[in-house]
Formats: structure tokens, C-alpha cells, sequence
């Protein structure tokens, strides 16, 4: 299994940086092939135990990347800092997300630490599938908290 981190900050407070990366209808629009749904879209929150798919290809060319999630706290008027655990699960995508936002000087700060892998691909292709997922994730989290 494939780990990498993505870092960035954004002017956002840290509670719309949350609400930004774990917005899964703003997913849908912002990765190209992927639909999720699940737990968490059309507006609902997650929550610990809240299960998700994200559905990515066409036809019967498409991959399920099955999520659950176990931790899920979420800035609060008291806490300014965040984290979610999420646990991958299917077939062909197996890993672990710990998403983690927290105050900067000018806004907040993402942390974005993934443990990735997937089924066909031997061991071997583990530096490739970081260095790949990495920057897909970064594109991705950009604009996430840019408002897609």
C-alpha cells in the first residue's frame, strides 16, 4: 500500500474548509468520471459510520471505491480543529484517508494523509500509485476549497 500527504492552506476558516472538502455533491462535480453517493450527498451530513461510494469510469469500466467513515469531528465554535478518519474497504481500492484541518495565520491549514491501494497492481508500482494519487488528490482539494 501506497501513503502520501497533500498540505495546503486556504484563507477559508476552518470550518468551511471542512464543510468544503467533505461536500461529497461537490466531489462529484469537481472529479471527472466519478459520481458519489451515499451518506453525506444532496446536503446530509456525515457522520462516524456513514458509508459512501464513489463510483469512477464508464460503464461497465468503472471502479467502486467503498468508504465508511470512523471519525468524524468537525470544527466547532470551541474547537477550531478537525479530523476524519475514513476507512476504504472495496474490491479493487483499499486504504485509509486521515483528513485533518486546523487554524493558520491567514485562514486554515488541510492535511491530507492516505494510505492507497489497489488490487491489480503489485507492490512494486506502491511508489508510482503515491506519486499519482498525490497530485490528483492536490488538483483535487484545490478545488474543492476553491468552491469547485
Amino acid at each position: 500500500m501506497g501513503t502520501f500527504t497533500v498540505r495546503l492552506t486556504t484563507p477559508l476558516t476552518p470550518a468551511e474548509a471542512w464543510r468544503r472538502i467533505w461536500d461529497l455533491d461537490a466531489h462529484t462535480r469537481v472529479i471527472p468520471l466519478t459520481r458519489l453517493r451515499g451518506d453525506g450527498t444532496a446536503g446530509a451530513a456525515l457522520g462516524v459510520g456513514g458509508r459512501f461510494v464513489a463510483r469512477t469510469g464508464l460503464g461497465r469500466l468503472a471502479v467502486d471505491d467503498v468508504m465508511e467513515v470512523r471519525r468524524f469531528d468537525a470544527p466547532s465554535e470551541g474547537n477550531h480543529h478537525g479530523r476524519a478518519i475514513v476507512e476504504k474497504s472495496g474490491r479493487v481500492v483499499r486504504g485509509r484517508i486521515d483528513a485533518r484541518v486546523e487554524p493558520a495565520a491567514s485562514g486554515s491549514r488541510v492535511t491530507w494523509t492516505q494510505e492507497i491501494g489497489l488490487a491489480p497492481l503489485p507492490r512494486a508500482a506502491d511508489p508510482i500509485l503515491e506519486r499519482v494519487a498525490a497530485a490528483a488528490y492536490r488538483h483535487v482539494l484545490r478545488r474543492l476549497l476553491k468552491g469547485g
